[in-house]
């Protein structure tokens, strides 16, 4: 017996002493030809991986690949799991079988089989449950900072037990498996446009551009001024800049990171005929504006597009982004006090050969749409496309980019030329923001059906709060719009209980900072005990209100009730009966607390039913008794005989009792009756 104790001691620490030197993750550090990997298995903490080739497709060889979150926080492999080929048709050939040991999040390194391919997709199903379909894509996963190239890592939450892995489509190749703690679930975040107001173009020529602050639209009407307008100011717009700036024609406007307006004009200037081209600054709040020549732009007869950031009017300065269409380029003139005191025209853009703007900065990066060809990042020497924007009009003008936390949006014109739709695109999700009733795309104005010069949709957006955002449209044959854009972020309320003692109601996506409202019912013979999220105790209220900050797990707890007693009798048999429930009969019942119980008191032939009495205490005069069984009751179907006589109610019998009416006649049979 020792020695089996000993022996069964020495088996349990070599179990123990080989999990202990198991490593994180599977990875593989040596190569196997085609055939070595017909039935093969892996191992790794809390997580095993076993192939199934039995047509020898399967191979390991030697490949350097990092992945990982960001370029600062990569993990190398040396070596990749080629898969081969696809998985066949029923799933018996060619796939992958894990087994966690435990709940927790599958993270998988893995790479699809050919860098051009695009409809490659992994399939992750635990039983019949697909916990993962998407493609693999060099185009979804690599990722570029700098000169570091690295992929992101593929996620899914698992239960204990196996795991299928497939690949329909064609061959992927593996680096690495691992089982961490799962993930708690993120919180959604829910986008949506609503127009406020708009307001028509103003006519008498093209407002060529526009933009929006402070709930207002402002715009430049053609050779007549600088306009503002409100949602109350709809038919009758603000001149905001004096009229000694009415003959500029087409001018190009807009406003920098302080507010602060600024026009770029072309000739007709009345006060500096000589010069074709020059600013024209309003500092934000004041009335006065501020005339800036730039001998540098002179001679281009027309400036088409600006945009500006940073303070022009202080010492810390700012920019002003100027394009330029009969001498295609961008130009950036910087700004110290209110005076031009540089421009440097920017090399290496992909340019229009018609229109293009530039439409922001953040950072070193510039971002500027070139009509017909797109919107572009430039980081001073290089311009590259940015990609997933779809149905762009081949104008492409009038874009903006902003973000919400880490998801990046762009705003751009989708409509025909002369029509005022645009979308705003969610490039991080891959998906378009929506109004209230689900649609996409957003129109505003008359939409003008002129011919000539192709106009875009021109916006900017204003930040609110977290939560809010203005986005403002501006269309120059088809006046503005302000929009809305209202973020939701939801979490998920998830409830549980016992099923058998009760029911739970309340789940559901709730904005966080708003409050929720659960309810705990239970069933017959059961109450509530408490709300718990966790092990922790939240409410011992059935109807719980609380404030949602994040993903909550709630479960009722519920716990059975101590049965009532009820007793049943009637005074005399022969007078009347009770009809009774199934599983309820005459004399002592346990009856589950909380359970309907209907009681019907039947008169014989020649009774009358009197009432139901719990011990000498009247209970009930109805027939019918419905009883919630939430206390015990020791009731009794009282019956009366009817005596039949003569009885005349004008100025009463005299008889043997002394009746004098028919309430003493009652009185009398009651307590001949025991009543």
């Amino acid at each position: 017996m020792k020695r089996l104790t000993t022996l069964c001691a020495v088996a349990l620490a070599a179990v123990m002493s080989f999990a202990q030197a198991l490593p994180d993750a599977i990875t593989f550090s040596a190569a196997s030809a085609t055939g070595t990997l017909t039935d093969s298995t892996f191992y790794a903490k809390n997580l095993s991986l076993r192939t199934t080739d039995p047509d020898s497709k399967m191979s390991i060889d030697a490949n350097n690949c990092s992945f990982g979150a960001s370029a600062d926080a990569l993990t190398a492999y040396s070596f990749r799991l080629k898969s081969g080929g696809k998985t066949n048709e029923d799933a018996t050939k060619n796939y992958l079988t894990l087994t966690a040991s435990e709940a927790g999040q599958l993270v998988i390194a893995v790479r699809t089989g050919s860098n051009s391919a695009t409809d490659r997709n992994l399939v992750i199903k635990q039983g019949e449950t697909e916990l993962y379909n998407d493609f693999i894509t060099e185009d979804a996963l690599k990722q570029t900072e700098g000169d570091v190239n690295f992929y992101h890592y593929v996620s899914v939450n698992v239960a204990a037990g196996a795991i299928t892995l497939t690949y329909p489509v064609n061959g992927l190749n593996f680096y690495a498996f691992e089982l961490k703690a799962a993930a708690a679930p993120a919180l959604k975040t829910v986008i949506t446009a609503e127009k406020l107001w708009e307001a028509l173009s103003p006519g008498a020529g093209a407002a060529r551009q526009g933009f929006g602050m402070g709930g207002a639209l402002y715009y430049n009407q053609h050779a007549s001024g600088v306009y503002k307008v409100t949602s109350a100011t709809i038919n009758a717009p603000e001149l905001l800049i004096s009229t000694e700036v009415s003959g500029i024609s087409n001018p190009a406007i807009a406003k920098d990171d302080a507010g602060n307006i600024v026009i770029f004009g072309a000739a007709s200037f009345p006060t500096t005929a000589d010069q074709d081209n020059f600013f024209y600054i309003l500092p934000k709040d004041s009335t006065v504006g501020m005339q800036i020549a730039s001998p540098a732009l002179v001679g281009f007869n027309r400036a088409d597009f600006i945009a500006a950031n940073g303070n022009l009017v202080s010492a810390e300065g700012g920019h002003v982004y100027v394009t330029l269409s009969n001498a295609p380029g961008c130009y950036d003139v910087t700004f110290q006090n209110g005076a031009a005191v540089s421009v440097v025209k920017f090399e290496g853009m992909t340019l229009s050969s018609t229109q293009s703007c530039m439409m922001l900065k953040e950072g070193s990066t510039y971002y500027y749409a070139a009509a017909g060809l797109g919107i572009y990042t430039y980081d001073g020497t290089t311009s590259t496309l940015v990609e997933g924007l779809t149905d762009l009009n081949n104008q492409c003008l009038g874009a903006t980019k902003f973000a919400i936390g880490e998801k990046e949006f762009y705003v751009y014109h989708t409509g025909a030329n002369y029509t005022s739709e645009f979308k705003i695109f969610n490039k991080t999700d891959g998906n378009f923001v929506k109004d209230a009733e689900g649609n996409e795309s957003f129109t505003f104005g008359t939409n003008a059906s002129s011919v000539g010069a192709l106009r875009g949709v021109w916006t900017n957006v204003e930040k609110i709060d977290d939560n809010n955002y203005m986005l403002y449209a501006w269309h120059s044959h088809n006046g503005g719009a302000v929009y809305k854009v209202s973020v939701v972020v939801s979490a998920e309320i998830t409830l549980s209980c016992d099923e058998t003692m009760g029911s739970v109601s309340g789940a559901g996506d709730v904005a966080v900072g708003a409050n929720a409202t659960v309810v705990a019912t239970p069933k017959p013979g059961y109450e509530f005990v408490a709300w718990k999220q966790g092990e922790t105790v939240v409410s011992n209220d059935a109807t719980y209100t609380f404030a949602v900050n994040e993903n909550t797990a709630l479960v009722a707890v519920f716990e059975a009730k101590e049965n009532v007693t009820l007793s049943l009798a009637v005074n005399d048999a022969e007078m009347g009966s009770i009809t009774l429930p199934e599983g309820i009969v005459m004399g002592e019942n346990s009856v589950v607390y909380g359970t309907p119980v209907a009681l019907t008191a039947v008169p014989a032939e020649g009774s009358t039913f009197a009432g139901w009495f719990n011990g000498e205490a009247l209970y009930s005069t109805e027939y019918t008794l419905n009883l919630n069984s939430k206390e015990s009751l020791s009731l009794t179907a009282k019956f009366v005989n009817v005596l039949t006589m003569a009885y005349e109610l004008n100025g009463g019998v005299t008889n043997d009792y002394g009746w004098q009416n028919k309430d003493d006649m009652f009185d009398t049979f009651m307590a001949d009756n025991g009543a």
